[in-house]
């Protein structure tokens, strides 16, 4: 099934894109002298200038695989693309543009005037996941009071760099309707939830002499917070309960504004809280994550609309 067929996801993206656009995060920000928002640059007048910004905007605004789905869609529609179901006859004819979603993935093509059926075609592609840290499917290893859960590595990461960040998640959840149904909705947890916290030095004298290599399954664990609950089970009864904290499930259900019981699955991953920007003494930099795979998304998409 393609991904946001149904309105909501739609609207939802509309509303994460109009969060994590430069202007509003400007005015959103405008009080705050430390804030990230406030640190980014202005749109020059000059075109590699605005479209440096476009490019940092999509940076900001595709946090997870889902995401870059859900604006790659948005981009694609704005610009009079068709989106074709699989489940239906495609009607194509020649000097229109068309694109299908597939979960994740988003294929989309131009269709010249002099096309035939059997004709040759030119592909490009870009993939949209990147190396980073993702939510395990049972993730709760919290122990007295302190709430942690345990993260896949996703990819050949340079999981050093993860330490002392800020993090925060995104990804999609699954939510049953009050009809029964299911219905896939964007997460998008725009503050930081937690940290993977390096020791302090001088707990730390073996790495500072050997070299920081942290153990994956011992040392790649995040911790969110406090508990305040005590028996989660009792008031929450979601077969997710056991498998993540509590407390993150009821995070995640405040944002999407659901029932924590009528979450059925998550497939969320973790990025830095902070805003993609230039840099270098000439601005000739451009610091983000994601950046290897994100690039090509963004060039192959533009180059179609």
């Amino acid at each position: 099934m393609g991904f946001g067929k149904k309105k909501s996801g739609l609207s939802q993206v509309n509303a994460w894109i109009k969060a994590k656009s430069r202007k509003s995060m400007r005015e959103k920000d405008s009080s705050s002298a430390s804030s990230i928002g406030s640190r980014r640059k202005e749109s020059t007048s000059t075109s590699v200038g605005n479209l440096t910004n476009e490019f940092l905007d999509f940076l900001d605004q595709t946090p997870s695989p889902w995401h870059v789905a859900a604006v790659s869609k948005k981009k694609l529609l704005q610009s009079g693309f068709v989106e074709l179901k699989e489940s239906q006859d495609w009607n194509i004819k020649p000097n229109m543009k068309f694109f299908f979603q597939r979960e994740a993935l988003t294929a989309a093509f131009v269709v010249g005037s002099d096309w035939k059926p059997g004709n040759e075609f030119c592909p490009v592609a870009g993939h949209i996941d990147s190396p980073g840290l993702r939510l395990r499917q049972k993730s709760d290893i919290s122990h007295d009071g302190s709430i942690k859960i345990s993260m896949e590595m996703y990819g050949g990461g340079l999981w050093h760099t993860w330490f002392d960040r800020e993090l925060t998640l995104s990804g999609l959840a699954i939510i049953r309707t009050p009809s029964g149904q299911m219905e896939k909705k964007l997460v998008t947890l725009d503050r930081p939830v937690g940290s993977i916290p390096n020791l302090c030095v001088h707990l730390g004298v073996d790495e500072l002499k050997d070299g920081f290599k942290p153990r994956k399954e011992d040392h790649m664990n995040m911790i969110l917070g406090r508990s305040k609950t005590s028996d989660p089970k009792k008031e929450y009864p979601t077969s997710l309960i056991g498998k993540h904290p509590q407390e993150l499930l009821l995070l995640i259900a405040q944002h999407l504004n659901v029932q924590a019981a009528d979450i059925v699955d998550l497939d969320l991953c973790f990025s830095t809280y902070q805003n993609a920007n230039v840099g270098g003494i000439n601005d000739e930099y451009i610091y983000s994550g994601r950046l290897d795979n994100l690039t090509t998304c963004y060039e192959r998409v533009s180059l179609l609309l």
